[in-house]
């Protein structure tokens, strides 16, 4: 599952170097410390509509067969559309098309999960080895509103997780899709079947990332979940006994 990431442009060395993103389509891309699904912000993505630039569309698919805001805001309480599961995308009736033939690039620098631990939850903060930006494998649709102006979301597909996240993220056991700088681009291939989609949708594997513990920020107010303290690593004082195996075993 994935419900809050971060963006931070600074290091993009990697998708400019496979030509994902050019410097000047970088410009585009806001950063933001904590995206927060629930909020249903606009986030920056690479669309197969228009794979050479970035775009903005509102995290949580809404299906184009709905036509106005009160239907899209109803359909959205319902099903929680941030995430689709990546094995059984394709054999959903909300999902299917879009994986198909409507997929996107979701500008990404880290994300966020909890572990649980004894009645606990402690936040960890996730992010490539190399802290380079990188994508999220997505999925977009976009609906018509009662003015006719198009409105286009997406979600975040996701998979099993791998050892690393399996350890942080303990209970639901699941981790975004990430996809390697080199494999971006051809997500966006409108030629893609489901056997190629499903081997570009596997977890990344651990050794790719790094991890850390933070302070919890979910109860923080939006100019205070803007600081870049919300990623500094931070142990609670009564976890001072097990942090250091804790972090040993998370770091890779």
């Amino acid at each position: 599952m994935c419900f809050y990431y971060s963006i931070n442009k600074g290091k993009a060395d990697t998708l400019k170097k496979e030509g994902v993103i050019s410097p000047k389509t970088l410009e585009k891309v806001h950063n933001r410390v904590v995206m927060n699904g629930f909020e249903r912000p606009l986030a920056p993505v690479i669309s197969n509509l228009n794979p050479q630039d970035v775009e903005y569309y509102r995290w949580g698919l809404v299906p184009n067969t709905i036509s106005t805001t009160s239907d899209a805001d109803s359909f959205l309480k319902q099903y929680n559309t941030l995430n689709a599961k990546g094995e059984t995308a394709y054999k959903s009736k909300i999902y299917n098309y879009p994986l198909m033939h409507n997929r996107c690039l979701v500008m990404a620098s880290g994300f966020f999960e909890w572990q649980h631990t004894k009645g606990r939850k402690t936040p960890y903060y996730i992010s490539l080895y190399d802290g380079n930006l990188f994508t999220f494998a997505g999925i977009w649709d976009s609906w018509r509103d009662e003015y006719n102006a198009p409105q286009f979301t997406f979600s975040i597909l996701t998979t099993p997780a791998n050892e690393l996240l399996a350890k942080i993220h303990n209970t639901k056991k699941r981790m975004p899709a990430i996809l390697h700088a080199s494999m971006a681009k051809e997500w966006l291939n409108p030629n893609l079947k489901v056997k190629d989609i499903k081997e570009m949708i596997e977890p990344i594997e651990s050794n790719a990332l790094k991890a850390h513990t933070i302070k919890p920020f979910l109860n923080l107010n939006q100019q205070q979940a803007s600081f870049e303290s919300v990623l500094e690593p931070f142990t609670a004082p009564d976890d001072s006994k097990s942090a250091g195996n804790n972090q040993l075993s998370i770091n890779w």
